[in-house]
């Protein structure tokens, strides 16, 4: 009875993911000319990554994402995240995004970004280093759609960029 409980105890706590992954999606609207992009990455990791990057900067901070204490600037700590690991270029020229929103579903965060005033994309190049400094096994995937064309890309460790034509 008692291997019953530990067992019971065990499996009611929270798993550590196996699979080290972030899912990117993106679609160009036509009628707002802009990139709308969402990205699904585990709060946990996201947490970790963005904690690490503001004590390499020199600042000590607990963002407590998902919880009822959750930092009060979480959103500009994740604004500058964003910038700072996930880059985006049209027909060559760079964009700056802005973070529309996040939800946190389970234990992943939903992170809402638009880049506005974009030309029709010929060319759409991406650089993804989220949580590649956490995980030699990190993958993270895209999916883009530009009208009826749509593609994907995967980044890993030592494969960060990559661009994809329409």
């Amino acid at each position: 009875m008692a291997a019953f409980w530990i067992f019971f105890c065990l499996s009611a706590l929270p798993a550590a993911h196996p699979i080290h992954l972030t899912l990117t999606d993106m679609a160009y609207s036509e009628k707002e000319k802009s990139l709308q992009v969402i990205h699904k990455i585990f709060v946990d990791d996201l947490e970790l990554q963005m904690e690490q990057m503001e004590k390499e900067r020199g600042r000590e901070i607990r963002l407590q994402l998902n919880t009822p204490k959750e930092h009060p600037d979480a959103g500009n700590y994740l604004q500058a995240y964003v910038n700072a690991l996930f880059q985006v270029k049209v027909n060559g020229k760079a964009l700056s995004g802005n973070l529309i929103g996040k939800e946190y579903e389970g234990g992943a965060a939903w992170i809402y970004v638009e880049f506005t005033q974009v030309p029709r994309p010929k060319q759409i190049e991406i650089r993804d280093e989220f949580l590649m400094s956490l995980y030699d096994d990190q993958n993270n995937l895209i999916n883009l759609e530009v009208g009826d064309k749509k593609g994907s890309l995967r980044f890993r460790k030592g494969y960060v960029s990559d661009r994809v034509e329409f």
